[in-house]
């Protein structure tokens, strides 16, 4: 049966899918990657799932033209809510906010019994997801950036923690590159991804490249400014100066 073409970032992200796991993908959409995992043998069952009914209904229009009503099932749900503990073993999430990301796992901790990895892609704050996946079971092994019509896409996948992961963020933490401060070095971790700069990821070093442009310039705009806003948001574009610059320096 024929394959479908996945856009460049939906390709990305459903490669870092562990083969053969069942899935939830939350926020399906038009239910493409379920379809692809499938129909490449990827996965044996998937629930596509959304919390609007008109992508639902047209997820459930390309499932049943592929003949795949057997092996996806849809379901209109609010994140995890219909979904039951041991129904998955991979639950994706992507296309959204961090902050909807973190509501949605933090309001479904039901329904992540029995699964073994997240597959995350926030559009938004990953700094915020990684920083509450460290009060979760899960912890990240892999990170990735894609670029796709000129945007920039973050993905993270965390599996289950075993004992001695107990507090970490990454499975593997390794100490500071010399000459970066050991608790300086663990913020830029949380905010820019430890495995990208540890990879010295050049995505992420051309995206962080823009941004310091950016904030240059609106520092020098404010340079004027003396008002108590003013001089709070100058203070605020230094700190995030600084952390641009340093995570540039070990990419």
């Amino acid at each position: 049966m024929k394959n479908i073409q996945l856009s460049k970032r939906l390709q990305y992200v459903a490669d870092f899918i562990t083969p053969g796991l069942v899935l939830a993908d939350i926020g399906t959409d038009h239910g493409f990657i379920p379809i692809y995992m499938v129909l490449a043998d990827k996965t044996p069952k998937a629930f596509a799932m959304d919390i609007n009914e008109g992508p639902l209904e047209r997820a459930t229009e390309h499932i049943e033209e592929k003949g795949l009503g057997d092996k996806i099932e849809t379901r209109l749900s609010d994140g995890l809510q219909k979904l039951n503990g041991n129904e998955a073993e991979a639950v994706l999430i992507a296309g959204m906010g961090g902050s909807l990301v973190i509501k949605i796992l933090d309001e479904g901790k039901h329904a992540l019994e029995g699964v073994k990895e997240l597959v995350l892609s926030p559009h938004t704050e990953a700094d915020l997801v990684r920083e509450y996946l460290k009060t979760t079971d899960f912890v990240i092994e892999k990170e990735g950036m894609v670029i796709d019509a000129g945007k920039y896409y973050v993905v993270i996948k965390a599996r289950r923690r075993e004992e001695n992961e107990q507090g970490l963020l990454y499975v593997n933490e390794n100490e500071a590159p010399e000459g970066v401060e050991e608790k300086l070095y663990k913020t830029l971790c949380t905010k820019y991804g430890r495995i990208l700069l540890e990879e010295k990821n050049v995505i992420l070093k051309e995206l962080l490249t823009k941004e310091l442009g950016t904030y240059n310039s609106i520092y020098e705009g404010l340079k004027n400014n003396e008002t108590e806003a003013g001089l709070k948001r100058r203070t605020e574009i230094q700190n995030i100066l600084e952390h641009l610059n340093e995570a540039i320096n070990i990419l």
